[in-house]
């Protein structure tokens, strides 16, 4: 499961991580709200401030550790560092906080159907 986290909403992690316990799923990212594409017009409304980033990252720590074993719990925080992403046109990007820190890294070419 991988879901974004916004402003004033911290205490939805604890939520999805108990969710994510009892009905098996093994993997959780949680992924701060990067003011990208159409949300950079959604920033003051949905960014996390310094105070809930720290909070937030904090939080995932503990709960990785209390959780090792049962739950992978990760942060995918674009802001601390570049994050590999692959575009539904095949593009694969190093993509930082805003787009003009992102960097091209390699166009998958279009093999046809699957076997």
């Amino acid at each position: 499961m991988q879901t974004t986290i916004v402003a004033g909403r911290l205490d939805i992690v604890t939520w999805i991580i108990r969710f994510c316990v009892n009905n098996g799923v093994q993997r959780v990212s949680f992924l701060p709200f990067i003011p990208r594409g159409s949300g950079s017009s959604r920033r003051a409304q949905y960014e996390l401030s310094r105070a809930e980033r720290n909070e937030l990252r904090n939080l995932i720590k503990q709960k990785r550790r209390e959780l090792v074993g049962r739950l992978d719990v990760r942060l995918l925080d674009f802001n601390t560092r570049p994050i590999h992403v692959v575009e539904p046109d095949g593009r694969l990007i190093l993509e930082g906080p805003i787009e003009a820190c992102d960097t091209f890294l390699f166009q998958i070419p279009d093999c046809g159907p699957c076997d």
